[in-house]
């Protein structure tokens, strides 16, 4: 079972945290599989496997899978089984739903809906209880990653400097931060 200071809800089971970790690991690597600029290496894989599986082990939850392949394995598993409509879960998406449409630039706004719908799944969409864009909205936000992707690999350029080098500025702090900065005083 998860760590106490990682569970305020004690009657969140094991299977619940597992899940979200290995959402982690295994919708980032589909996320990249599908609209990376690069096939990220076996190393690359395995590493953020091996992150995950220890940020778990430190958080004290049991029964993480062996491999990344039993991961996503038992991901999938539990995703047909447990993903099902929620009005809990589809209160949450709709408040982070009015985060990512703070984000789409002006010019799509009008499509900000349909663009953050096109993201999810159809078995994501379902459990969410939003409905699919129509098919030229998918069809579009598709295609305009692919060609994103190609975009980056030919024609854009390795950074020089770090993201995040000169600190992180968000509306929260407007002057910025270093990251290790932030936490509890030592």
């Amino acid at each position: 079972m998860a760590d106490d200071r990682h569970r305020p809800h004690r009657n969140v089971p094991n299977d619940e945290y597992l899940y979200v970790l290995a959402c982690g690991v295994v919708i980032p690597l589909r996320w990249l599989d599908r609209y990376g600029w690069r096939p990220l290496s076996s190393n690359e894989r395995q590493a953020t496997y091996l992150f995950y599986r220890e940020l778990g082990r430190r958080m004290n939850i049991t029964g993480i899978p062996a491999s990344l392949d039993e991961l996503q394995e038992w991901f999938d598993a539990y995703d047909r089984e447990h993903l099902v409509p929620n009005d809990d879960a589809a209160a949450v998406e709709r408040a982070t739903r009015m985060l990512m449409l703070a984000r789409v630039p002006r010019l799509l706004a009008p499509l900000g809906d349909a663009l953050v719908s096109a993201m999810y799944d159809a078995r994501l969409r379902m459990a969410m209880k939003v409905p699919a864009p129509a098919w030229p909205i998918r069809a579009g936000l598709h295609l305009s990653l692919k060609i994103r992707a190609r975009i980056l690999r030919h024609l854009g350029r390795p950074r020089t400097v770090p993201r995040f080098a000169d600190g992180i500025v968000t509306k929260t702090y407007p002057d910025g931060y270093d990251i290790n900065d932030l936490g509890p005083a030592s």
